[in-house]
This record gives structure tokens, sequence and C-alpha cells, in this order.
């Protein structure tokens, strides 16, 4: 679980470099069918955030329990 966190950290922290790049060179900003890759990477950017947040909540016993008595 530990590895799948990390896999995902490094992801998010990629893109985030990716979209803090961006505001030194706006050529990064090309269309791809309507979506920007500055938009692409900043979903890929909320949705590893998600992930991890997801991953700490049940990593943590008392809040995983709390959890998951919604779903």
């Amino acid at each position: 679980m530990n590895n799948i966190a990390i896999i995902f950290m490094v992801i998010g922290m990629a893109c985030d470099d990716i979209n803090t790049r961006h505001d030194d060179f706006k050529l990064l900003q090309l269309r791809f069918s309507s979506l920007s890759y500055v938009h692409l990477f900043s979903l890929i950017n909320l949705l590893t955030r998600t992930v991890l947040l997801t991953i700490a909540v049940f990593q943590m016993p008392r809040f995983g329990a709390l959890l998951a008595q919604f779903f």
C-alpha cells in the first residue's frame, strides 16, 4: 500500500511541477482537442491528491472506521 502511495505522490509532484513551469513558458498551452495540456495535468494532479488522501485516511484505523460507515 505504501508503494502505491509513493507512486501517486511522484505523479502528483511531476504534474505540479509541469503546472508551475507553465507559468514561465506559455508555449506549453498547446491545444489538444479543446482541452489544453495544462488542464489535463491539473486534473491528473487533483486525482492523484484525492487518491493519496483516500489512502492516508484508510491507513488510520479510527478515520477509516468512521469513513467505512458511510460507504
